[in-house]
């Protein structure tokens, strides 16, 4: 069955768990509520609840004052940041500017008559690349997603300026919404039905030993529980199945 939208997946689990036969007590709020918990720990553990981005941000004179750079909520993690381009890298006079105008003629030729070797070339930028790693190397930063802030040990207002990109590896949360194939991935919507099963449950658990109209009567523990054991054995599944990434500090 194909879910495109969040009421889609609301009236799906209700009927899952016997509507319209039976009334589910729980509230719409609450049932938005689970489902909330339940991309949450979808966007955590499972594998397809984020995707590797990379990240591009224009240095503004706001961040070089704050000496972090606000990140978006939905950024749950960084793995690596670039060197900002800076005038040492592109500078005519530079070291690094330098030796690739070298390279560069030594392929070409000075006078445009070069072999074009590039095996050369290739082991030559794969050099500078191991100079500027030595030398230079990758920023330190550090990214906690409760802060929301990307800070980066570096002198902002020496090297950096207004206008220059931050590149940055980063891991971005799956939007449903956009992206709506999340709502019919069949892990994410048994663990909304066991979700909103314990809510349920939970909220009989007050009319325990009533007898209701024509006899009936609830074994609120009894749902409770088997929402409960649904839901850590889907966590258990997840979590051993999922792999370790590495971001949040650098």
């Amino acid at each position: 069955m194909t879910i495109e939208s969040r009421d889609q997946l609301k009236k799906y689990c209700l009927r899952a768990l016997g509507e319209p036969v039976i009334k589910v007590n729980v509230d719409d709020t609450q049932i938005n509520d689970r489902i909330d918990d339940a991309i949450e720990f979808f966007r955590l553990y499972h594998y397809d609840g984020i995707q590797k981005v990379i990240l591009k941000h224009q240095i503004t004179k706001t961040d070089i004052d704050n000496g972090y750079i606000t990140i978006s909520p939905q950024i749950y993690g960084i793995s690596r940041v670039y060197p900002i381009s800076t005038s040492m890298n592109n500078d005519l006079f530079s070291p690094m500017y330098q030796m690739r105008s070298e390279i560069t003629q030594d392929i070409l030729g000075s006078k445009g008559n070069g072999s074009m070797n590039l095996a050369y070339y290739e082991i030559s930028m794969e050099y500078l690349a191991t100079v500027q790693k030595l030398l230079v190397g990758n920023p330190i930063f550090q990214f906690n997603r409760l802060q929301d802030r990307l800070y980066v040990s570096m002198n902002w207002e020496k090297n950096v300026k207004v206008g220059e990109f931050l590149v940055a590896e980063a891991y971005m949360v799956i939007d449903p919404n956009e992206f709506t194939k999340m709502w019919s991935e069949p892990w994410f919507r048994a663990y909304c039905i066991a979700l909103i099963k314990t809510q349920w449950g939970q909220n009989l658990k007050k009319f325990s030993g009533i007898q209701l109209v024509g006899g009936v009567q609830f074994d609120a523990q009894e749902i409770w529980q088997e929402g409960m054991d649904e839901k850590s054995k889907l966590e258990d599944e997840l979590v051993s199945k999922s792999a370790p990434l590495e971001f949040y500090m650098g």
